[in-house]
């Protein structure tokens, strides 16, 4: 059985500050790189005392996103694990 749906999102903001500025610089796991840290600005519109309301008690949070700025023509389905030196 397929399911088809479609996911109508709209965004609440934008990752502000990033240590990583390339894909390729970019670690897989976030527990690789301790003190990396980033910060996300809101849309005015978002109320962030009722939404965000004890977000402070958490040390992390996902951010979901979409690939708008892949200029990838060619499509990949399948993905590379990391490669790492021990």
């Amino acid at each position: 059985m397929r399911w088809h749906f479609k996911l109508k999102m709209q965004p609440i903001g934008y990752i502000k500050e990033s240590p990583f500025k390339e894909k390729f610089a970019t670690p897989r796991q976030s527990g690789l790189v301790k003190g990396a840290e980033g910060s996300v600005e809101l849309l005015n519109w978002v109320q962030p005392k009722e939404s965000l309301q004890g977000l402070e008690e958490f040390s992390h949070i996902w951010l979901v996103f979409l690939f708008h700025q892949n200029e990838n023509k060619k499509f990949r389905s399948r993905v590379s694990p990391p490669r790492l030196s021990r």
